[in-house]
């Protein structure tokens, strides 16, 4: 449980002069640059991920955030209603309005797997919320987030149609950014945070297509939501198609081309484990007649190896992993 500064009087931050605009542009983060140069005097003491109000350099109220000492992003807001102090019913209220807007995904027959909270989009900075069959499974990466962990995850309880249960993923590097724990290997990184703790594999749909989820070890929470389209979009372009999946990771473009007709997928990834989970994925399917390969191989060195071969396919695609994850690494 997470200690909340309940002091009726809210300590401030003050903005240097200009540095007001992105926030009445409603910009939900304020940078350590835009910070006057006696702000942090008036902060000491203060929890991480404790509400602020954020200040002009004049002295007026631009609205509310939570606070992160450790980060380059100082301040993410959260209510830029400077009338409106954020609690715990109103970042519940959040929630209820995130719920809403995916009101048509809980009704819907072609999916069982989606976003529910994404983050500053949904005016929640540094939350991500997926569902998986009614298994939510959450990333908490700000300190702000972190700090109303415990009324988020009892609104999804409350308010999320069907919600069996919700956990989250704490192996996120990201989080050491903003000064909070991140598990290591060795350490388990995936807990039940309220409801029933979800199976070791979790069956989803998407479209004709099914997929077992590992929302323990998974890459995100457990599965790219996100590339829903490109996966139908492969899908289009892939019947009676020879498909090289590569990256293929647990197999999502090449399930869905053969979905779609396709004459033969290669599947091509270097972890054997994610190679034996798109063999699972595969027996999932209905019969479509298309003949599925697996290589686990370097990419790079599997490419060389067809081009000196003179090996063709109708169909590539190329989804690797990040190459860079920083600036200093590129």
């Amino acid at each position: 449980m997470t200690v909340k500064n309940t002091s009726a009087v809210l300590r401030k931050v003050r903005l240097r002069p200009g540095r007001e605009r992105s926030v009445e542009r409603r910009h939900p983060w304020i940078f350590s640059g835009a910070l006057a140069e006696d702000a942090a005097g008036e902060l000491a003491g203060a929890v991480l991920g404790e509400t602020v109000a954020v200040v002009s350099a004049k002295g007026e109220t631009l609205g509310y955030g939570s606070w992160s000492p450790a980060s380059q992003i100082r301040v993410r807001m959260l209510s830029f209603d400077p009338a409106t102090v954020p609690d715990g019913a109103f970042v519940a209220g959040l929630v209820v309005s995130a719920i809403g807007r995916r009101a048509d995904f809980f009704v819907r027959a072609e999916t069982d797997a989606f976003r529910l909270l994404n983050a500053e989009n949904d005016g929640l900075p540094g939350v991500v919320a997926d569902s998986y069959a009614g298994w939510v499974v959450c990333q908490f990466t700000s300190a702000g987030a972190e700090f109303w962990k415990d009324d988020i995850v009892a609104a999804l309880m409350k308010f999320a149609p069907g919600c069996r249960g919700v956990s989250e993923r704490t192996d996120l590097k990201d989080r050491a950014k903003e000064g909070l724990a991140v598990t290591t290997d060795s350490e388990p990184s995936f807990r039940v945070l309220a409801g029933e703790e979800p199976p070791a594999e979790i069956e989803i749909a998407e479209g004709a297509c099914r997929f077992l989820i590992d929302v323990r070890k998974g890459h995100k929470t457990g599965f790219y939501l996100d590339q829903r389209e490109a996966r139908a979009a492969v899908g289009a372009l892939a019947n009676g198609a020879d498909v090289l999946n590569c990256f293929c990771y647990t197999g999502g473009f090449g399930i869905a081309a053969a979905a779609s007709g396709a004459m033969s997928v290669t599947q091509v990834d270097i972890s054997q484990e994610a190679l034996d989970l798109a063999k699972r994925n595969e027996s999932l399917q209905h019969a479509c007649g298309t003949k599925f390969v697996y290589e686990r191989a370097d990419v790079f060195q599997f490419l060389r190896a067809c081009r000196d071969a003179g090996r063709t396919f109708d169909l590539i695609v190329l989804d690797p992993p990040k190459f860079a994850e920083s600036k200093s690494q590129v």
